[in-house]
């Protein structure tokens, strides 16, 4: 199972490059995450990267306030103390009426954490879990003013995979939050594989580096070898095979389920969009592709079962790319970003849009409005400084994976208020 989004008002994964740190939560807005002078992105992690907190001045600082402590709420997160013991506090506008405990851990390994506040029997109640251990479970008739949680130790911490929800979650959604699914799940336009019945075996050439093109040459016959222009490389295309299969209870779902899962690849128009989440990771791989061959079915017909295998082979056109991820509750909701480039790039939206040629440009707005706080339902309010900017308008609230296509090392001055979910992905 994977634990709900619903009332997700925050996740940090601090996964993300160039020590920026993101919201990826449903909830998200442009409010600011500024880590202190003793915070740093760390390879060692529970996944990807880590929040390392070390010194006085380590603090990670959210601009806006998610939790509403006066009713349910839980914060999770994998933390990797420098002492042995843990401590939760949990603090009422009645001193007497607060929680103070503690648990011994081992230092320097990772565990998981949970505090939260929830509905029990007409009653609130908080709750506090170290990995699978409840160390706590009490009474909480006080609203919360300010709660806590972390090691007690001197050194640096490290954390990961911080969550928080505006609801109480069960003890089965606290455990599940520990467990990483080792399965790889692959989408289709925003379609899991597995509503079609069809499951991937094998995908042999998905993470391939890319074939370089064959660069410039010049043979002078007076001259040794030959003079080959290697300062600007270009690549080919990515070809893509998943090797897949479909298992049917009977003849007729077979057919109907695989003719509804080519629909998805054949007679549209442009590219579609394959996506590949491995480890319920935040950060997916994204590919716009298009289907470059016939499918050959190899069937085991059985009036019971109907077992078939095939490939796919699928051609990504233009495979190195600078993914943006928008976020919004809001209908009408709009993406801006700014770019400098000599060279055409191209823009697909995650919504069955695209932006097929972006040119070289330069224009100004002169309506003298910070950039560092925009006004997201209002795309012009964001247009200040040179450069080229793009925007497109999303009519329906939800998330949304931005895909820039092109010389993505061209790009200069870069600039926008979404999540730069990679700088550059090939």
């Amino acid at each position: 199972m994977r634990v709900s989004t619903e009332q997700m008002v925050m996740y940090l994964p601090f996964d993300d490059e160039s020590g920026r740190v993101y919201d990826y939560s449903p909830a998200r807005s442009s409010a600011g995450i500024t880590l202190g002078s003793g915070c740093t992105l760390t390879d060692d992690a529970v996944m990807g990267k880590a929040l390392r907190m070390e010194g006085v001045d380590a603090d990670c600082i959210i601009d806006e306030n998610r939790l509403d402590l006066a009713g349910e709420w839980t914060v999770a997160m994998f933390i990797k103390p420098p002492g042995a013991e843990i401590a939760f506090l949990v603090n009422c506008s009645n001193a007497s009426q607060s929680h103070n405990h503690t648990h011994q851990v081992s230092a320097g390994e990772w565990l998981f954490v949970a505090l939260e506040r929830y509905l029990s029997g007409g009653g609130y109640r908080v709750r506090a879990m170290v990995d699978t251990s409840v160390v706590y479970d009490e009474p909480c008739p006080n609203t919360p003013v300010s709660f806590s949680m972390g090691d007690s130790g001197s050194g640096s911490v490290v954390i990961d995979e911080l969550k928080m929800w505006n609801r109480g979650l069960s003890l089965v959604e606290l455990n599940h939050l520990q467990r990483f699914d080792d399965d790889v799940e692959y989408y289709i336009n925003g379609k899991n594989f597995k509503e079609f019945g069809v499951e991937v075996s094998k995908t042999p050439d998905l993470l391939d580096w890319l074939k370089r093109k064959e660069p410039t040459e010049i043979d002078w016959p007076d001259y040794h070898g030959k003079v080959i222009d290697l300062n600007n490389p270009r690549y080919e295309a990515r070809e893509i095979t998943l090797e897949c299969f479909i298992t049917a209870t009977n003849n007729m779902n077979f057919v109907m389920w695989l003719r509804r899962f080519m629909e998805e690849f054949q007679f549209k128009s442009g590219t579609q969009r394959l996506t590949c989440i491995y480890s319920s990771a935040a950060r997916p791989l994204v590919y716009d592709i298009y289907l470059d061959d016939s499918v050959g079915i190899d069937k085991t017909w059985n009036s019971v079962l109907m077992v078939g295998t095939f490939e796919l082979h699928l051609v990504e056109p233009s495979p190195v790319k600078k993914v943006l991820r928008h976020i919004s509750q809001d209908a009408d909701s709009y993406a801006v970003f700014r770019l400098t480039t000599s060279l055409k790039v191209q823009v697909t939206w995650g919504d069955h849009n695209a932006t097929e040629s972006v040119a070289k440009a330069c224009e100004t707005s002169t309506d003298g409005v910070n950039w560092t706080t925009p006004d997201r339902s209002n795309p012009s309010a964001n247009l200040s400084g040179n450069g080229l900017w793009v925007r497109h308008k999303y009519p329906m609230p939800g998330e949304y994976d931005i895909v820039i296509h092109g010389v993505i090392e061209r790009v200069t001055n870069f600039q926008t208020d979404e999540i730069i979910v990679y700088d550059m992905l090939a």
